[in-house]
Formats: structure tokens, C-alpha cells, sequence
């Protein structure tokens, strides 16, 4: 039986505030680069939030539309996921899914400034954009995670290009001794990076792209433009090296502002390997 892929935009907003940028966002970049693509787009809210409950702002827009997410995926059963989003976020469910599916046998590369490792008593913002991957790690609101199909152990996540950093998410990566790669590493050895995720064990990898790990001066169309991040020939190198070396089994795009319709040659590739998963 031949696998079974799903092309998923899903723009969801709410975990950044009153911020619908990377709403119109995946909009645009599902016009610019997915036209030709089979996708299942998931309907999200626009009203405007008005409540942060359980420390989370926009809580019940995020469980519900989570949920909506969950329940596609078990009506789909696909066996790889390329998702849109929306803020980072959104690719809890993808994540938690095939996490679940291949029982714990694939890495996380989570490339990205930013930890993403609050909870929502540790977020001074209440962004839920700030807590994916510990909630993806088990950590968080009760109701998100019991709805999960399976969370992460640290072993499994490797940080690629984090450099802003809260205390507490310093913290847990050091109690978790989760590795932590560079910009500076990506941009002068490929082979060591490839070293670092060859000795995870898995040849299975989901790579989560928040392009807020690119360097502003190149790419700013992003809800938190960083200065001295990655080069984006560095990145679609990696990727193709990546892609040659292991078996991606899900790969996201997130925190996308429109660029006024430019087109970028790094989203093509990046599009090329995701619906051909």
C-alpha cells in the first residue's frame, strides 16, 4: 500500500496576540507556492480575542481549532504531513500525530530563534506561540495535552538557531540536556549538524521551520524580525542535505508574513520536498 500524504494550511493566529498577520500570511503563501496543490485548510476563527483563560490568550479559539486539526488527522490517517500555518503553534497536531504513529521513532529539528519552551505560567506574554513545544513535550494545559496523541520526550528535540531565549526555557534545555545547533555551526559545517541528528538513532525526522530563524536583512516578513540569523541558501542547503540523508516524514512552514507577493526560490524548495513527502 503506498503512503498516504496530506497538504495542511492551517492559520491559525490567535497564539500571537490581536496579531492576524500570519493569517493573511499562509493565505498568501498558499496562493503564491500551493496553487497547484491538493491541501485540506482548516477554517479559523477571526473574530477578535477578548479573553486570556487557563494563562493562555485566546485559549478557547486555540483548544477548539487544535481539535478540528486532531480530528482531520484521524479521518486522514496520513502517513506524512507538510503543514502551513499560521503561528508556530500550529503544528502541534501534525507533530503529536506522527510522533504517535511511527511510536516515538523520529527526530524533531525545531528551527526557530526562539525556544517555544514556556508554559503558561512561566509566559509573561500569555502568546501561546511561545509554548509549542513544551506543550508538544507534555508540559502545559491539561486540556491541550490530554487531547494530544502522544507527547515528546527531550531526547528526541534538537534546537536548531535558538538564540533568544527566556530564563526558563535556558533552564529547561539544561536540565534536558537538549542540544542546541548553532547558527554560526549551520552556516560552517553541514557534517557536524548531520552528526548531531545521526546520533538521535532515527532516520525519521520532523523539521519545524519558524522563519524567524532566517536573518531579518534577508527575510523580515515575520511577526519577530531577528538580526544575525540564517542565511536562506544555508538553509535550503540543509534541507536538501537533510532530505538526501533521512526519511522527512513531516515538515512545517510558520510565522509567514505576506511579502507583497515576492516570490522566494528557498519556499520552492522548501514546498518541492514538503508535498512530496
Amino acid at each position: 500500500m503506498s503512503a498516504k500524504h496530506i497538504n495542511l494550511i492551517f492559520p491559525q493566529w490567535q497564539g500571537g496576540g490581536q496579531d492576524l498577520s500570519t493569517y493573511y500570511g499562509a493565505k498568501e503563501f498558499h496562493e503564491l507556492y500551493l496553487n497547484d496543490s491538493i491541501v485540506t485548510e482548516i477554517e479559523v476563527s477571526t473574530d477578535r480575542i477578548v479573553d486570556t483563560i487557563n494563562d493562555i490568550f485566546g485559549y478557547k479559539y486555540i483548544a477548539d481549532q487544535m481539535i478540528e486539526v486532531h480530528n482531520v488527522l484521524r479521518e486522514e490517517t496520513p502517513d506524512t504531513i507538510f503543514t502551513i500555518g499560521g503561528g508556530c503553534d500550529a503544528n502541534i497536531p501534525a507533530v503529536s500525530y506522527l510522533n504517535h504513529k511511527l511510536k516515538g521513532d523520529m527526530t524533531v529539528l525545531w528551527f526557530d530563534s526562539h525556544g517555544d519552551l514556556n508554559t503558561p505560567q512561566s509566559s509573561i506574554s500569555k502568546y501561546f506561540y511561545g509554548m509549542p513545544l513544551r506543550t508538544l513535550l507534555g508540559d502545559g494545559d491539561d486540556k491541550i495535552i490530554d487531547e494530544l496523541p502522544s507527547t515528546l520526550i527531550p531526547s528526541q528535540v534538537i534546537m536548531m538557531g535558538a538564540h533568544d531565549l527566556d530564563p526558563e526555557e535556558q533552564l529547561y534545555i539544561n536540565n534536558h540536556s537538549i542540544p542546541v545547533i548553532s547558527i554560526a555551526d549551520m552556516e560552517q559545517n553541514s557534517e557536524e549538524v548531520l552528526n548531531v541528528i545521526r546520533s538521535k538513532g532515527s532516520k525519521n525526522l520532523y523539521i519545524h521551520i519558524d522563519l524567524d530563524v532566517l536573518d531579518s536583512d534577508q527575510f523580515p516578513y515575520v511577526p519577530v524580525p531577528m538580526k544575525n540569523g540564517l542565511n536562506l541558501a544555508t538553509l535550503q542547503k540543509l534541507l536538501g542535505v537533510m532530505d538526501t540523508n533521512f526519511n522527512i516524514i513531516g515538515l512545517d512552514l510558520m510565522e509567514y508574513n505576506s511579502t507583497g507577493k515576492k516570490r522566494y526560490e528557498l519556499f520552492e524548495e522548501i514546498c518541492r520536498i514538503g508535498t512530496s513527502l
